[in-house]
């Protein structure tokens, strides 16, 4: 079992970061709809009925976050912390997923 505690810490991490990131696109994307409804639209970002509830879509955010953060500073700080938080989410996988390789091979 002692062998395994750093894959539990790894799927602490990713989870982690994983549910700030989760957290961080449902606040934006409600933002968004809420007050930049003409600005998504202008800049081709898909936003509409994901499960019954209006989502932007999460990829078409992330890849024109720059085009939204130079047409509305207001937003910019929140894109940020949004893509960070996406590349920490994948880092951590990475690293559980290391860690369990490591874990696997060692016992």
């Amino acid at each position: 079992m002692r062998d395994y505690i750093p894959v539990i810490f790894g799927i602490i991490g990713f989870g982690r970061f994983t549910y700030l990131t989760w957290k961080s696109y449902h606040e934006l994307s409600d933002n968004l709809i809420l007050n930049y409804k003409k600005l998504m639209t202008k800049s081709g970002i898909d936003f509409g009925p994901r499960a019954g509830i209006y989502r932007v879509n999460f990829f078409d955010l992330i890849s024109e976050r720059k085009k939204l953060s130079q047409s509305e500073k207001k937003i910019e700080n929140k894109l940020t912390e949004l893509n960070s938080l996406k590349n920490l989410t994948l880092i951590s996988f990475f690293g559980f997923a290391f860690l369990g390789i490591i874990s696997v091979i060692l016992t």
